[in-house]
This record gives structure tokens, C-alpha cells and sequence, in this order.
């Protein structure tokens, strides 16, 4: 992710920036999802995506956030941004029509692809500390406005071989009012006049997924 990072001024008590930037996510270890034991639970979500495999996604982010310096280091930072998120989760067509007669796949349509996109506005609220060129921020990301779209690709089948395929797109709007937990820490490094921050951070997300990031922050802009 690169976006313009907060431009913390021991000497100024209030201050704006701008963040902007694109993100690419992928996976850490297996991706795949194996088969669930229960083949006829009641909860159909479970047994959703067996034999699926979470695609890597892009995404991007925007938004503009407000610092409040307190003292002695710390400041609280509020911000509202503009997050596009994806999920995505793709089969094999032959893994489709060998296990689609005759099991729960055949109820969603025979579907071999879902592709979630959600374009998020979300509140930031976070507690931040500043010591020499080292900052930290602990806080969270508020989900407050949704648009959603969810597109299903799926198998039209006719034994023995399938006859093509379609696709079916849902759309909607959504409050859901989650919160995603999050911390981060970034470390300035100068190189005669240009400046940029690696940083490191950590996002809890919905149904017990923990999302890794990192990346470099260049300044654009300083005002």
C-alpha cells in the first residue's frame, strides 16, 4: 500500500493529510479449502466454498484523516475513507462437475467462481505514539456504508459434459456497523532530502481472519 502518511508536528496541535493508495492481497500457507466432515449440517455456509481455493486480490483506498497532537508523543488520529474490498473464491470446472450431481454444490447452480466486492466507507479511529522516527498506532476500522456486488460464474450442466456457462450478479446496500481491529508501526528513513516509511501491520477481520500487511508510505505532499 503507498499513501501519504500522517505528518506528526510536535509543534502543531491539529493537522490533516491525504491517503491514497492500492493494495494487493494474497495469502500466507494453504489456500485451499478442504472438504468439511459434516456433509449435511444445518449451517450450509460451512460446507459453501469446500473444494474452493481464496484467489489473491487488488484493491485500493482513499480518504483524508485528522491528527490531534496531545502530548508528549501521543495523538489521536480520526479519519473517514473510501475502501474497496474483494473476496474471491475459485474451483476447478472439473472439480465442479465431478462433485455437483448429487451434492450441496448442486444447490447454489453449480457454481465454480464467487466474486465479492464491497466498497466500504469506514471511520478510522486510532491511538498513535511517536518516539524519535519509530510511530505506532493501535485502533480501529468502522465499516458504516456498503455497496455490495456479488457475481456467481457457474456450470449450466447436461450429462454427460456441461453445456456452457453463466453468471449472475447481485447487488445491494448495507449499514453493517462492523469494526475491524488494527495496529500498525512505521519508521521514518531520510536519504538527503526524500523521505519514506516501511511499515508493518496487522488488520483482525470478520470470522476469525487475520490479515497481514506491509509495504512503503511515501509522502506526495506536505502542507
Amino acid at each position: 500500500m503507498a499513501q501519504d502518511t500522517l505528518q506528526q508536528k510536535s509543534r502543531e496541535r491539529f493537522f490533516i493529510s491525504v491517503k491514497a493508495g492500492g493494495y494487493y492481497k494474497f495469502f500466507i500457507g494453504n489456500n485451499y479449502i478442504s472438504p468439511t466432515l459434516e456433509a449435511f449440517a444445518d449451517d450450509f455456509e460451512d460446507h459453501q466454498y469446500d473444494r474452493f481455493t481464496k484467489t489473491p486480490t487488488f484493491g485500493l483506498q482513499t480518504g483524508i484523516m485528522s491528527s490531534f497532537n496531545m502530548q508528549k508523543g501521543w495523538f489521536i488520529v480520526l479519519g473517514l475513507s473510501f475502501c474497496n474490498r474483494r473476496i474471491v473464491y475459485e474451483n476447478n470446472k472439473d472439480t465442479v462437475v465431478k462433485y455437483g450431481n448429487g451434492s450441496r454444490i448442486q444447490d447454489i447452480h453449480n457454481v465454480y467462481k464467487y466474486d465479492y466486492s464491497y466498497d466500504n466507507f469506514e471511520l478510522q479511529f486510532m491511538l498513535s505514539y511517536k518516539f524519535n522516527k519509530l510511530s505506532l498506532y493501535a485502533g480501529a476500522y468502522i465499516p458504516v456504508l456498503t455497496f455490495y456486488q456479488a457475481t456467481y460464474s457457474y456450470l449450466i450442466l447436461q450429462l454427460p459434459e456441461p453445456r456452457g456457462t453463466s453468471q449472475k450478479t447481485i447487488k445491494g446496500v448495507e449499514i453493517p456497523l462492523m469494526i475491524f481491529p488494527s495496529i500498525l508501526a512505521s519508521y521514518k528513513i531520510t536519504i538527503k532530502t526524500f523521505s519514506f516509511h516501511p511499515y508493518l501491520g496487522i488488520d483482525f477481520g470478520s470470522k476469525k481472519s487475520v490479515y497481514l500487511h506491509g509495504g512503503i508510505i511515501f509522502t506526495i505532499a506536505s502542507f
